[in-house]
């Protein structure tokens, strides 16, 4: 298994740099399988969600759709998967709050106290 870097993550969604992109494209299609799958870090997850809202605009609804995708390959291994899903289906806060709130919730915290 070999860990993926947010940009290879970015280039494949995005597909905005020809010769990333077609790197990407060759790593997700042809080289990365259930049997040897592509890891992906939660603060890879994060970085990915910061940099389509940020920099490329994306609506947080097309964000959540893009990360539920890349969760759900079958060729990539995410950490704390069932944490993002269920951070992925609240429709309020940004995923980072949300995945805290998730775990938190995981780990027997009862409440996440944020000052607001």
């Amino acid at each position: 298994m070999i860990a993926l870097d947010t940009k290879v993550l970015l280039r494949y969604l995005v597909q905005d740099d020809p010769a990333q992109s077609a790197a990407a494209n060759r790593l997700f299609e042809q080289e990365l399988t259930p049997e040897r799958p592509g890891f992906v870090a939660i603060t890879a997850i994060l970085e990915l969600d910061w940099v389509l809202r940020g920099q490329y605009l994306f609506s947080a609804q097309n964000v959540a759709d893009a990360l539920k995708q890349l969760v759900a390959a079958d060729n990539l291994v995410c950490e704390s998967s069932e944490a993002v899903r269920e951070a992925l289906d609240y429709e309020h806060g940004d995923l980072a709050d949300n995945i805290l709130h998730v775990t938190a919730r995981a780990n027997g915290c009862l409440r996440t106290l944020n000052l607001r």
